[in-house]
């Protein structure tokens, strides 16, 4: 037997999470010092997006999230595949942190104006007008969102994203004329 084995529930929750925050820090760092493309290949975006999805069902799941997936474009992005899919998981990760439990994400692949995007949507609190700018920053977080999480993933997401050439923009659904609350990430991919 392992001595972790009779830890406490709250010790190893928190080891979970100090675990967590080095391998986002750990991240962050390789991102920021390693060479643009150096290792790009062509990547089918449909299918990174169901491999997210698939590995992140397990939090949907025990949180009795619906997950929806439409995809209508089969874009190809030249990068490597584990910075896109560092992009997604971020985004969908947090869309199902954000969502009432028994609450709803979708992820959308489709083009607006020609340029083909990616969309997570969920059905949470949204983010306030005043916080939309910061919430890119490092270990930022909202003030009174419970959600878990370091600050860390959009900041890791973004650079990410801008290393290949996507952009993220983020929007409240009410502002989108979506309906409801909820925010809406939005990736666009290199045409």
């Amino acid at each position: 037997m392992r001595s972790r084995d009779f830890a406490p529930a709250g010790e190893s929750l928190g080891v979970t999470r100090a675990q967590h925050l080095i391998e986002q820090l750990l991240r962050l760092s390789r991102q920021e010092s390693a060479a643009p493309a150096a290792s790009a290949e062509p990547v089918d975006v449909a299918a990174l997006l169901r491999e997210s999805l698939g590995q992140l069902m397990v939090v949907a799941d025990r949180r009795r999230i619906d997950v929806g997936f439409d995809g209508t474009v089969t874009p190809v992005v030249s990068a490597p595949a584990a910075e896109l899919r560092s992009v997604f998981d971020n985004l969908i990760d947090n869309a199902l942190r954000h969502a009432p439990e028994g609450g709803v994400v979708d992820v959308r692949l489709h083009e607006v104006q020609g340029q083909p995007v990616v969309d997570v949507v969920d059905n949470g609190p949204g983010i306030p007008q005043e916080f939309m700018a910061r919430v890119f920053d490092r270990f930022f977080r909202v003030p009174g969102t419970s959600a878990g999480g370091s600050g860390l993933g959009l900041a890791i997401a973004r650079t990410a994203a801008l290393r290949h050439g996507l952009r993220i923009a983020l929007s409240n659904r009410s502002e989108q004329e979506e309906g409801g609350t909820g925010l809406i990430a939005r990736v666009y991919l290199p045409a």
